[in-house]
């Protein structure tokens, strides 16, 4: 099958027949915290010291107020899903 995928912004999407739905990338989430709110939130891998622990992943927001750095998480995606979850906090206290 040969598809014919055309990239459209959220706000210049006007079709009507609810067969589409578009979102954000979370580089995109990331960027538009950074651009519109001054905040630097990314996940991070956390190394261990010794190759017998297995590798582990956190967050690091950055922002006027200091840097701030989560606890573990067991994945990627847990740890990416975390720091978008903290960034909304941040921005929902700041307002």
């Amino acid at each position: 099958m040969d598809y014919n995928f055309k990239t459209q912004k959220n706000s210049d999407f006007k079709d009507e027949s609810n067969y589409w739905l578009t979102r954000p990338m979370y580089c995109q989430v990331f960027d538009w915290f950074k651009e519109n709110h001054q905040l630097y939130g990314r996940p991070s891998i956390d190394y261990s010291l010794t190759c017998d622990e297995p590798i582990q992943f956190c967050f690091i927001i950055d922002d006027s107020d200091g840097m701030e750095e989560s606890a573990n998480y067991t994945t990627w995606e847990e740890a990416e899903l975390a720091c978008l979850n903290k960034l909304i906090e941040v921005v929902k206290k700041k307002q």
